[in-house]
């Protein structure tokens, strides 16, 4: 992770990912036209942190494969050499790469992911420190190819949102409605979360437990606390069961 001097997360190294972001010269020295479904989810993360993109293109435009030297080539060898951050890009993990690269670890992994991290908290690909041990999660799979999984930590406020954004064009008829899809949904999840840190320390976690959950939850325990006072009596069953199944929706909507 690097920072700027207002403790704003850095992005201007970005790497060109074949079939994901194409870099296009124009002729007659126009310059260059930056297309693919990856340049609208950089697009948003760049303004979400008030900062600028800049592609860095591998000059064999490959993902890369290691050399019988043991150098890479291709989008592995920029990593490799350090001239590329791969924070928060789209990268295939496996188990050759993973003895050679330090680059953090996928939380879910399907064929490729986006959202990566360590075993320690962090800031994500929005500049937002999260918690990266769920306590409890959800996976599906949205009508436009987006697989979806969230986690909760009990000690934040905030829901780590992990997207996969269908890979080609070929697997899913079209991608921009499921880019689309992410952007929002990335968007959604900046706006929402805990507040951008400078530097590298977290502020404090904000509680996740609510005055409304805290409330719910001492209920419960009380209704709990007459039952057992009164085994047998059908009235106070009623109320713990009525008060433990308010208590988990609100825990759940929290």
């Amino acid at each position: 992770m690097k920072y700027d001097g207002w403790g704003r997360l850095s992005l201007e190294k970005r790497l060109c990912l074949p079939g994901l972001i194409q870099v296009t010269r124009l002729p007659d020295g126009g310059g260059v036209k930056v297309s693919g479904p990856l340049t609208r989810i950089l697009s948003t993360i760049a303004t979400s942190l008030n900062t600028c993109v800049e592609y860095v293109a591998p000059s064999d435009n490959l993902w890369g494969n290691r050399n019988p030297n043991g150098n890479w080539t291709g989008v592995l060898g920029l990593t490799h050499r350090k001239e590329v951050d791969m924070t928060g890009t789209v990268l295939t993990v496996d188990r050759e790469r993973s003895q050679d690269f330090t680059f953090s670890v996928p939380i879910r992994s399907y064929e490729r992911t986006i959202v990566f991290t360590r075993p320690v908290p962090e800031a994500d690909i929005t500049g937002f420190f999260r918690p990266y041990t769920p306590l409890k999660g959800e996976s599906h799979r949205t009508e436009e190819g987006v697989v979806v999984d969230y986690a909760k930590n009990s000690a934040w406020t905030s829901t780590l949102w992990i997207i996969t954004a269908p890979i080609a064009q070929a697997d899913f008829g079209s991608s921009d409605e499921a880019v689309t899809y992410f952007t929002d949904m990335l968007h959604s999840a900046a706006l929402n979360s805990i507040p951008r840190t400078s530097g590298y320390f977290p502020k404090r976690p904000v509680p996740w437990w609510s005055q409304v959950c805290t409330t719910a939850v001492l209920e419960k325990r009380a209704a709990f606390s007459r039952l057992l006072r009164n085994r047998g009596d059908p009235t106070l069953l009623e109320d713990f069961r009525r008060a433990r199944a308010r208590a988990r929706r609100v825990l759940k909507e929290a």
